[in-house]
């Protein structure tokens, strides 16, 4: 039976096998050392054997399939999570997560409300198309809002897609 490490380790040579260039492989291998470090520092810039540009060009521009990324991924996730199962039958659960990005910093212009032009300091009006307000939370307009698609089979909760949502209007 295979470890944790030893699956871990059989799927980033997975990742790092889709990728068409050596230049492209050592930017995957630069990205992932920085998310394993889990220093809380993920930034491109922290980065000490590749360059902040040469990562984000390999983030933005080159031509490696994403679709095959993502499904590697999900096939090696599914396949873990199926041979740890306790035999018998097991409920899949799914469940949708809306996480809405606050508004960060105070901002006169954008408030919800400013006083009104007419004199009377009593009296406000409202900002419609700068700050909206979702479950409680502000955000700005053009501020995105995160959907999660989570499957939870057993103990293992797997995150399977998401979407940016940026609201109506």
């Amino acid at each position: 039976m295979e470890t944790i490490f030893e699956y871990a380790q059989s799927l980033v040579y997975t990742l790092l096998g889709l990728m068409p260039s050596p230049h492209q492989r050592s930017s995957l291998e630069a990205l992932l050392g920085l998310f394993l470090q889990a220093q809380g520092q993920a930034i491109p810039a922290h980065c000490t054997s590749k360059s902040a540009s040469a990562l984000s060009r390999f983030l933005n521009r080159y031509d490696w399939s994403t679709v095959g990324v993502i499904r590697a991924t999900r096939r090696a996730m599914l396949n873990q999570v199926l041979r740890h199962l306790p035999p018998g039958m097991t409920t899949l659960k799914v469940i949708l997560d809306l996480t809405t990005l606050p508004k960060c910093g105070k901002f006169a212009h954008l408030a919800t409300s400013l006083p009104s032009e007419v004199g009377d300091d009593s009296a406000t009006v409202q900002t419609d198309p700068w700050v909206r307000v979702l479950n409680g939370k502000r955000g700005l307009h053009l501020v995105m809002h995160l959907v999660m698609l989570y499957l939870v089979i057993g103990q293992w909760r797997v995150p399977w897609s998401f979407c940016i949502w940026h609201g109506k209007g």
